[in-house]
C-alpha cells in the first residue's frame, strides 16, 4: 500500500495542532478574560515547538525505513542474479545429461549445488532476517516461494542421482520424462522465486 508523502502527513500534524491550539484557546477564554491574546500566542507557540520535535522524529523515521528497503532491494537484487545464474546453470547441467557428457555434468552438478545450498540459501536467510526486522514479521507469501524452489531443486537433483546410479536397471524412456518434468518444474519455480523478489528489488512493498 502506498504511503502519503512525508510533506502531506507534516502538514495534517500541524494543522491538528493549532486545530487542538484553538480549541484549547476557545475553552480557556470561557472563563479567563484574555484582552491581549498572550494565551493564544502561548499556545501557537506551544504547537511550533511540539511540531518542530514531531517532525524531526517522523523524518528520521522516515529516513530509516527508507534506507532499510534500500538494504532489502540490494539483497533482493543479489539474489536475482544468484538464481539467474542458476537458472543457466541448471539448463546446462540437463542437456549435458541428457546428451551423457559426463564430465560437464558432474561439473555443472557441483556448481549448481554450491549456488543453490550456499550462495541463495545464505542470501534468502539475510533478506529474511532483513525483512522481518523493517516489518516485525516475515514474508509468510515469500517463504513459501522459497519452500518450493527448494523442493524442486531437491526433486530434480534426486531424480538425476536416481538414474545416474542406476543405468543399467533403470527404463530410460520414462527415467528421462520424469528428469524433463523435474527440470520444468524447477526452471518455473526458480523464475517465480525471481519475479516475486523483483517487488522487493523495485521497492513496491506487499500488503502482508
Amino acid at each position: 500500500m502506498n504511503k502519503p508523502h512525508i510533506g502531506v502527513t507534516l502538514t495534517i500534524i500541524y494543522l491538528a495542532l493549532v486545530a487542538v491550539s484553538l480549541a484549547i484557546y476557545a475553552l480557556v477564554t470561557q472563563y479567563v478574560n484574555d484582552q491581549n491574546h498572550c494565551t493564544i500566542v502561548g499556545l501557537l507557540g506551544w504547537s511550533a515547538t511540539l511540531f518542530a520535535t514531531i517532525a524531526l522524529l517522523y523524518t528520521f523515521n522516515s529516513w530509516r525505513e527508507q534506507k532499510s528497503l534500500e538494504v532489502i532491494a540490494t539483497e533482493a537484487k543479489l539474489i536475482i542474479n544468484e538464481l539467474s545464474k542458476s537458472s543457466k546453470i541448471t539448463e546446462d547441467l540437463f542437456y549435458s545429461f541428457m546428451q551423457d557428457h559426463l564430465e560437464s555434468y558432474k561439473s555443472n552438478k557441483s556448481i549448481l549445488y554450491n549456488i543453490v545450498n550456499n550462495n541463495i540459501k545464505f542470501q534468502l536467510d539475510t533478506l529474511n532476517h532483513l525483512i522481518y526486522i523493517n516489518n516485525s514479521k516475515s514474508d509468510e507469501n515469500l517463504n513459501k516461494v522459497i519452500f518450493q524452489h527448494n523442493q524442486s531443486y531437491y526433486l530434480f537433483n534426486a531424480k538425476l542421482n536416481n538414474a545416474s546410479e542406476n543405468k543399467d536397471k533403470l527404463d530410460f524412456s520414462d527415467i528421462n520424462k520424469q528428469i524433463i518434468t523435474a527440470f520444468g518444474d524447477h526452471s518455473d519455480c526458480n523464475f517465480r522465486l525471481r519475479s516475486y523478489l523483483a517487488n522487493y528489488a523495485l521497492y513496491k512493498e506487499y500488503d502482508h
